[in-house]
Formats: C-alpha cells, sequence, structure tokens
C-alpha cells in the first residue's frame, strides 16, 4: 500500500464511521419510538422522516462532544500511565513508589467507567429531551413525556443503536461467519427463549394487541437481556448461577416493560424460576459460541526439570 493510499483509507473508514453512527441512530429512535407510548412521532412520513434525522444529529452532537475532552484527558493519562509502567523500573524506589502507576491505571478505570454511566443514565436522557424539545419549537411533530420514559428511551437508543451499528459492521473484518453466527445467536437465541415463556407458561404474558408491535417488543427486551451480560467463570456451579442471573434478568426486563406499548408479566416466584430456566437452556449456545482464549503455557523452571543439566554453577 502506498503513503498516499494510507490517508484515504483512514478517511474512508472515519466516514463509514459517521454514516454507521447516524443510521444505526436513527434505526434505533424509531424503534424506540414503536415500543415506548409516551414516545410519538405523527404526521406525515416526511416530516417524520425529518423529525428522526434533527433528533439523531442533536442527541449524537450532545451525547458525542460535550463528554469528548473528558474523554481525551483520560485517554492522554492513560497512555502516559502505560508509558510509566512500560519503563525499567528503579529498584531504589519505594513500594508506594513502584505501584504508582498500577494504582493510577486502576482510578482511571474507574473514573472512566463513572463517565461512560454517567453519560448513558444523566446527560443522554437530558440530550434526548432537549431535542424533543427543539422539534416542537419548530412545530415538528414529536411527543415525549415523563421523566422515567425519557431515561428509558435514552438508554434504549444508546443500547440498541451500539448493537445495529455493530450489526451493520459485520460485513468487515476475518471470520466474518463466525461472527455473524455469534452475533445472531447472541440476540435471536434470547427472543427465541421469551418467546417460549411467554407461550408455554400460563404466568407469564407479553399483553394481546398487534403482532408486529409484540415483535418490536420482543426484539428490544431480546437486545436488553442481550446487553445486560454477567461473567460466570465457575464451572461446578455454572448453569445454577446463569440460572439465578436470569431470574433476576427477567425481573428487570418486566419491571422495565411496565413503560412499553406491550409489558412482559410474570407472575410468581416459581413462574420466574420456570423462565429462567427456559432462557437459560435456550442461550446456553452462546456460551459455547464465546471465543475462548488460548491456555497460557506453563513457566519452565529449570530448578525443577530432571533432565536439566546445568552449565554453570548456581552459586
Amino acid at each position: 500500500m502506498s503513503v498516499t493510499q494510507q490517508p484515504r483509507r483512514s478517511w474512508a473508514r472515519s466516514i463509514w464511521g459517521w454514516i454507521v453512527t447516524l443510521v444505526s441512530t436513527a434505526v434505533a429512535l424509531w424503534i424506540v419510538v414503536q415500543v415506548l407510548p409516551d414516545f410519538e412521532l405523527t404526521g406525515s412520513g416526511t416530516a417524520q422522516v425529518l423529525t428522526l434525522v434533527l433528533i439523531t444529529v442533536v442527541f449524537l452532537a450532545g451525547v458525542g462532544l460535550l463528554p469528548l475532552p473528558l474523554y481525551r484527558l483520560l485517554g492522554l493519562r492513560a497512555r502516559r500511565t502505560i508509558r510509566e509502567m512500560a519503563q525499567e523500573p528503579d529498584l531504589d524506589a519505594s513500594e508506594r513508589e513502584f505501584f504508582a502507576p498500577f494504582r493510577r491505571m486502576m482510578v482511571l478505570s474507574g473514573v472512566s467507567t463513572v463517565v461512560g454511566i454517567t453519560v448513558a443514565l444523566a446527560l443522554a436522557p437530558v440530550v434526548l429531551w432537549l431535542s424533543v424539545r427543539l422539534c416542537e419549537a419548530l412545530g415538528l411533530p414529536v411527543r415525549l413525556s415523563g421523566f422515567w420514559p425519557t431515561v428509558l428511551a435514552a438508554v434504549l437508543v444508546s443500547l440498541i443503536s451500539t448493537t445495529v451499528g455493530d450489526l451493520l459492521r459485520l460485513p468487515t473484518g476475518r471470520l466474518r461467519i463466525l461472527r455473524t453466527l455469534r452475533f445472531l445467536a447472541r440476540y435471536l437465541l434470547p427472543m427465541a427463549g421469551l418467546w417460549l415463556t411467554v407461550t408455554w407458561l400460563d404466568n407469564a404474558t407479553l399483553g394481546a394487541g398487534d403482532g408486529q408491535q409484540q415483535l418490536s417488543v420482543l426484539v428490544v427486551l431480546a437486545v436488553l437481556f442481550a446487553r445486560l451480560a454477567f461473567e460466570v467463570s465457575a464451572p461446578l456451579v455454572t448453569l445454577l448461577l446463569m440460572l439465578v442471573i436470569n431470574v433476576f434478568k427477567l425481573w428487570l426486563l418486566s419491571w422495565l416493560s411496565g413503560w412499553m406499548i406491550h409489558s412482559l408479566q410474570i407472575s410468581g416466584f416459581w413462574t420466574f424460576v420456570l423462565a429462567a430456566l427456559i432462557v437459560t437452556i435456550v442461550t446456553l449456545p452462546n456460551e459455547w459460541l464465546k471465543p475462548r482464549r488460548p491456555p497460557e503455557p506453563p513457566m519452565h523452571d529449570p530448578l525443577m526439570d530432571p533432565m536439566h543439566t546445568p552449565t554453570t554453577p548456581y552459586y
């Protein structure tokens, strides 16, 4: 590859990344409008498209640009700390000075996590509310009312847009077939488990109504289920832990769906357990499809090797 082709490919990737972000956010907004009764788009098709585009641009500008200086500062500090950790250690330094870069890296990681949670739960709802108010001031047909529906709408837009963006990026990169299979299984299997739950169990319902609306709610619930990921690494009790975690996730989904056009209603403790068991069994292939890290080779100690013949004395 020539030197002049590298900047062109970099610009192409950057432009494609922005296109994916815009499209995925617009699609996420449209899906959220379909499942939240407190978030409505009315009027002609042209007016709805214009409203979606304006909300998408304002939402991305607020969520992406406002915390950008803080993210850049954290990135600079992290790179500087990594360089310090890569340097030759000072053997004459105290224990506090020796572990200072490691403590600083842990603090930066914690601050970055707090910033991400704050952006998702505090900044994104405010920006979404302001974008809707701007559209209303311009006379565009949109309505978003209520504190919790606004927070839920912003969280759903962030999660669904990330999922749609991952879907649009699947055709690129290596191992496309395997990556596509993992992606589809991650979301389709929880969706199938939820559908079997409301079909088989009498005390688990998704509400009566339009089948398309029920499908939209199932898609959103499957995305939430997949995104609420917890790592379980205890081999002997993995299935039991997965069952307990899925009970909690189903309870959380049933609570969040109370603001949706169809709510996931599960009555009774044992119904939650049976529903979690169904979802756990259906989603087990996701555990098998996860990429496995190669085992680290054991460290070789020449003193413990009976076939080792020293060439120099050990003293």
